[in-house]
């Protein structure tokens, strides 16, 4: 790299008037009850330099007349809010006064040196965000790391407890530093105030040429990677380890020519972010340690978790778990949206792109509800006969937040769960299935047997059911007071004939038993059959309030006890059409009284 270093000059004045003292010029002056420092824009433009828009930003102004020399001045006279000044035998922070940006086309690392008279480093200090302990003043201490187009937040510490026995004037001189190398001594620190380590292909003193070196000789840091390749496999052991790309680069990092071609990311600690849209992994990231016929994107069986902005890489023969929990009292903030449309599905038996197969699990997308878009597609032409995009296989999971568009099977499938599982909540979620959008149930010998599983506020669009609790042949899975509520469920085919189990919600398909199940509030539309109860253990405790539209049948009861369907809007107020939406081949269905109006989905909830 050409550039080194460039300094700004500090100069402190006596009489607390200005003067310019060459480039970056900072004059202060301590006095009683005031302190003040003037710094001037760095004129090579490497550094710029405002006053914070926050409220400590008024001991701060910017000289922006014409012919002025950008210079800012900080003043801790008097303020706003009544304050006088500083005084003797007094320590202050200051946060956030004034904002660093670096301007220039390198990470560089930025520190100010005072001294002179009775104020010296140990006195008075300038620190990155909240982290007064954070002493910008290289040697021991830190300074701050900046890539190219980052900016700090400055804070500034005062103490006049020790150095200040008068009210004196205090003649200081400091200077202002910024180098592509980190001096000797000093710890690197993020705007925030964190430890930070820089990665590079050029990497400068103090830096680091690779993300395994840098991750080894750190504990609880940022790890920023430049641009470039690095060919490697890296493992995070650190507890708390951000890794992201750093401002505007676009690294890579690509495993597949170390032994045989590897996971190129694999986190085994607690409390550790992967983000950054800029970083592409190649082949994926394994948060976990132990995957067998499938290579994992994210396999977290550790604590808190994030999932950032990460390009998914795509050279898979078969996919399997994009997040696969191995461990329990996880949660995987979900950052990043994924799509499958660019790549290669062979395994025709089809993947789970997220697994939750331990307890205490919260998947949730951290925009929101419909923010985090996960697409599996097959527009290449590659075929998947199933494409189970969520996957819970334990109890106290929540999955909350994504935009979910699966071919395949079901987006969202809940099997072989423990006996008795509670604490399951699927929520917030939008889903678009080319078969079922939610189902509960077990296939062959597999049994779901949960309790109190909430599915609530989803919308869903299928081609055969939205939500249903089934089972085939093998043992029967009994689901335990399932609630179903305030959820939008809208048919997107005309069933064949062959194929006239198309239901909005169908309870007990097939080898199945729903005991006490609760339907409320929710808007079912073109779905076939609005509702249907097909297993003679079914029973409902409450199924009202619904809106049941553009269905051939709104409720459908095909086993032999009587059902309790009044309260539920079909549509229209005429009795003999509302009466011929309701079929089956079971007991008696009770329809009346209906509603004759829409119903206030809040009505009776």
């Amino acid at each position: 790299m050409n550039r080194r270093k460039y300094l700004a000059a500090l100069g402190v004045l006596g009489s607390g008037t200005a003067a310019a003292m060459g480039t970056g010029a900072f004059t202060s002056t301590s006095a009683s009850r005031d302190v003040s420092v003037s710094v001037a824009d760095d004129t090579n433009g490497y550094l710029g330099l405002s006053a914070s828009p926050n409220e400590n930003g008024e001991f701060a102004s910017v000289d922006t007349s014409s012919g002025g020399d950008g210079e800012i001045a900080l003043d801790f006279g008097a303020s706003d809010g009544g304050g006088s000044g500083v005084g003797l035998n007094s320590t202050y922070n200051f946060d956030d006064v004034f904002r660093i940006e670096n301007q220039g086309t390198q990470t560089i690392y930025v520190w100010a040196n005072f001294s002179g008279e009775d104020l010296d480093d140990d006195d008075i200090w300038f620190y990155p965000g909240s982290n007064s302990d954070r002493e910008l003043n290289d040697g021991s201490n830190s300074v701050v790391t900046l890539t190219t187009g980052q900016q700090v937040n400055v804070g500034v510490h005062i103490d006049t407890s020790e150095a200040l026995s008068s009210t004196d004037d205090q003649a200081l001189t400091a200077s202002l530093t910024a180098d592509v190398d980190v001096p000797g001594g000093s710890q690197p620190s993020g705007p925030a105030g964190e430890d930070a380590a820089v990665v590079s292909k050029d990497a400068d003193t103090g830096e680091f040429d690779s993300i395994q070196e840098a991750i080894n000789s750190v504990d609880g840091t940022t790890v920023l990677v430049e641009s470039g390749r690095y060919e490697e496999s890296v493992t995070i052991d650190v507890d708390g380890l951000t890794l992201e790309a750093a401002e505007g680069a676009s690294p890579t990092v690509d495993a597949s020519g170390i032994d045989g071609g590897s996971i190129p990311v694999l986190v085994d600690a607690d409390g550790v972010t992967v983000d950054d849209a800029n970083i592409d992994f190649n082949s994926g990231i394994d948060v976990g340690a132990d995957f067998s016929d499938y290579e994992p994107v994210f396999e977290p069986d550790t604590e808190d978790v994030v999932v950032g902005d990460t390009g998914n890489g795509a050279d898979y023969d078969s996919i399997g778990a994009a997040i696969d929990t191995e461990g329990a009292n996880t949660d995987i903030l979900v950052k990043s949206d994924y799509d499958s449309s660019n790549e290669v599905i062979e395994d025709d038996n089809g993947f789970n792109l997220i697994n939750i197969d331990k307890e205490n699990v919260r998947v949730v997308s951290e925009e929101g509800p419909d923010k985090t878009e996960i697409t599996v597609s097959t527009d290449n032409g590659s075929e998947v006969d199933r494409a189970r995009v969520v996957d819970i296989r334990s109890e106290d999971v929540v999955v909350q937040g994504f935009d979910i568009t699966s071919p395949g099977q079901e987006a969202i499938f809940v099997l072989d769960t423990p006996v008795d599982a509670s604490g399951i909540k699927i929520r917030d979620n939008k889903v678009q299935s080319d078969n079922s959008g939610i189902l509960v149930g077990g296939f062959d010998t597999a049994v779901a047997t949960t309790n109190g599983i909430l599915i609530a506020n989803n919308k869903i669009e299928h081609k055969r059911n939205g939500i249903s609790f089934s089972g085939t042949e093998g043992d029967k899975p009994v689901q335990n007071n399932p609630i179903i509520r305030r959820n939008t469920i809208i048919g997107t085919v005309t069933p064949a004939n062959d194929l006239p189990i198309i239901a909005g919600i169908a309870l007990g398909f097939g080898n199945a038993t729903v005991t006490n199940a609760t339907v409320e509030a929710n808007l079912v539309e073109t779905s076939y059959q609005g509702f249907r109860r097909d297993d003679d253990g079914d029973t409902v405790d409450s199924l009202t309030n619904n809106h049941f539209i553009g269905n051939t049948y709104g409720v459908k009861n095909d086993v032999s006890g009587d059902l309790d369907a009044t309260e539920n809007w079909f549509g229209t107020e005429d009795r003999d059409t509302v009466e011929g939406q309701i079929g089956g081949s079971g007991g008696d269905t009770d329809f009346d009284p209906f509603a004759g109006v829409p119903i206030d989905p809040d009505a009776g909830n």
